[in-house]
Formats: structure tokens, C-alpha cells, sequence
């Protein structure tokens, strides 16, 4: 197993009396992760205190591994303590049980496909359970072993060495065609017309849009749709970038998730969670889309995002 990761390339912040710690992992994982976040909160006085949190769509997959008190997706029950959560196209929402810890990987949106045997597309919207996808008895050791780790950094370490052997064993080709197109649509803001970027890719709109599923786990309009809406979201007064008026951003929102914007704002606001993981932009930045940036570049906007 690898050593521990470098916490100089990590932050941390503190919100509701919940704590949290970003990690920008090592290479080669750095290649494929655009960081691994912990969050820790005491246990839930009363049910009234315990918010739920809605969680929207982001365009990235992510592995999510628990070693609190289990967390509830509300309509489905309790979560598995380890879980591949696919790219979604709606909200879901969360309650805690009790006391919270929580380690969540977040893929490149183009990555998580190196680290599974099963096509990306079919986990759209899908919160799974890690051990029916990969080698179970793996996934139920490190779950064991996260529970017992007394420090955040030994955590990082145990689920780092996890996803090397995965990369490992999978070892999948990642397509450059989807890593391109993410670009292009993240450059332009989710704005780009999919045929025009087909083209400009050199491939028929059918090969291209089965490709970038394939790679991404979204149609290319599905992810353009959310890459738009996050890049309204960033900055409201300025939706006439992306919308065609304020409508149009209205309605993106209702049908992403499930309230207009400023909605969305009181909600992100209610319950920890939602604080450090919704805010504004807190996916689409530099930080993971621009591979050539170096690690001090990276570390530096990871420090402005937690501002």
C-alpha cells in the first residue's frame, strides 16, 4: 500500500460544526481523481435539526465510503457503506442517522470508467453498492478498515491504495475523444451545439454521442445541460451568458433540481452538507478540467474554492 498522501496538498474548512478536509491525491491517481473529501459531524440532536440535503447533478461520477452512521437516501433507505454513485441528470436527497463520516472520491467526468468492469451508462442516476461491481471481498475489507482508522490521513491512504489496485486490475483506455469533448463543452459553457462539436471532432453525431456516453456516463446534451446550468449557477446576475433569458434558467433549474435558483441557495444553506458540497461551481473549475495545469496551480484554486 501506498504511504500516506501529501497533506500539504490539502485544505480543510468547517461549517455548521462539521469538518472538512479536500485532498488532491497522488500521482497517477491525480490523472483520474479531482479530489477526495471527508466530512465529520457530531451526532444529529433531533430529527427537526437534521435537514435533508439535495445534492445535484454535477457531470461526475464518484465512489462514496462511510465510516459514521449510515446515511439515508430518502425514497431508498440506507445507504451501503461503500457506493459507486453514477452520474445524475436529477437531485437526490440525504439524511443523517447519527453521527457522520463520510469519504467521497470524485472522478474527472471522464475518468471513472479506468476504475470498473461495467459501462458507465448503465449507472446513470444510480447510487450502487461498490462490492456488486468490483471484487467484493476488497470492498468489505476496506469498509472494515475505515471504521477502525483513527486518523483522516490513514483513511486517504486505505482508499488510495484501494483504487490503484482497481486501476489495476480494470485498467480501461480511457477515450480521448470524451476528454476533448468535455473541454470544448466546459470552454463554451455547456453552449456548444453537439453537431458542430461532433464535426469538429472528426466522427458522425451517432459514433460521437456513443463514445462520449460510453466514456462520460451522460449524452453529450445531457452533460452540456449541466455544464450550463452549474456555469449560470456560478454567477446569476450573469445567466444571460448561457440562458437565453430568466426564464429559461428558471425552468433549467426545476428540471435539474427541483426548485428555482434562489431556492436552491436557501436550500444549500440548511443542512451542512449541502453548505460545503453545493456551492456554486464547486465542480466545474480549472482545478480538474485543465490537465496541463501543475500541482501548485491546482492547489492554489483548491485553496480559492474554499474560500
Amino acid at each position: 500500500m501506498r504511504g500516506m498522501p501529501l497533506l500539504s496538498m490539502s485544505t480543510s474548512d468547517t461549517v455548521m460544526n462539521t469538518s472538512y478536509l479536500t485532498v488532491v491525491p497522488q500521482p497517477p491517481l491525480a490523472d483520474y481523481i479531482a479530489g477526495i473529501w471527508i466530512q465529520q459531524a457530531g451526532v444529529v440532536a433531533s430529527h427537526a435539526d437534521n435537514s435533508p440535503t439535495r445534492v445535484v447533478p454535477t457531470g461526475v461520477a464518484e465512489m462514496t465510503f462511510q465510516f459514521g452512521d449510515p446515511m439515508w437516501e430518502l425514497g431508498m433507505g440506507a445507504m451501503p457503506r461503500s457506493t459507486f454513485n453514477g452520474q445524475k441528470t436529477r437531485f437526490k436527497e440525504y439524511r443523517a442517522t447519527g453521527t457522520t463520516g463520510l469519504l467521497i472520491v470524485r472522478f474527472k467526468p471522464w475518468a471513472a470508467a479506468a476504475f470498473l468492469p461495467q459501462p458507465l451508462h448503465e449507472l446513470e442516476d444510480l447510487n450502487v453498492d461498490l462490492a456488486t461491481l468490483v471484487d467484493g471481498e476488497l470492498v468489505d475489507r476496506l469498509s472494515d478498515a475505515l471504521l477502525h482508522a483513527g486518523f483522516d490521513s490513514a483513511r486517504i491512504a486505505l482508499v488510495e491504495g484501494f483504487l490503484l489496485t482497481l486501476l489495476r486490475t480494470y485498467n480501461a483506455r480511457l477515450d480521448p475523444v470524451a476528454r476533448r469533448a468535455v473541454h470544448h463543452i466546459v470552454d463554451a459553457k455547456g453552449t456548444l451545439r453537439i453537431g458542430h462539436l461532433s464535426e469538429h471532432l472528426g466522427l458522425g453525431l451517432r459514433q460521437f454521442q456513443q463514445r462520449f456516453r460510453a466514456g462520460v456516463g451522460l449524452t453529450p446534451k445531457g452533460f452540456s445541460s449541466i455544464v450550463r446550468f452549474q456555469s449560470a449557477l456560478a454567477d446569476s446576475a450573469s445567466y444571460q451568458d448561457t440562458y437565453y433569458d430568466q426564464s429559461h434558467f428558471i425552468h433549467a433549474s426545476r428540471r435539474l433540481v427541483g426548485v428555482t435558483p434562489t431556492a436552491l441557495q436557501a436550500l444549500r444553506r440548511a443542512s451542512a452538507l449541502g453548505c460545503h458540497f453545493n456551492r456554486p461551481a464547486h465542480f466545474y473549475n480549472t482545478v480538474y478540467l485543465r490537465p496541463d495545469y501543475d500541482d501548485s496551480v491546482r492547489q492554489s484554486a483548491l485553496e480559492r474554492r474554499e474560500s
